[in-house]
């Protein structure tokens, strides 16, 4: 099934629109730091299994 273009567009926009209406920041710079928030995230270890 091929995807029309012009729904994606219309779509990509929508979102764009309301990420500005909630007050998302669009800045590279606050890209750049939540980026890296999550690149410094450590992940959870993983939980013991309690058999036995």
């Amino acid at each position: 099934m091929a995807k029309d273009h012009q729904n994606e567009k219309s779509q990509s926009d929508r979102f764009k629109q309301v990420a500005k209406d909630v007050g998302a920041d669009e800045s590279e710079a606050a890209f750049e730091e939540k980026l890296r928030k999550l690149a410094k995230a450590k992940t959870p270890a993983p939980k013991a299994d309690a058999k036995g």
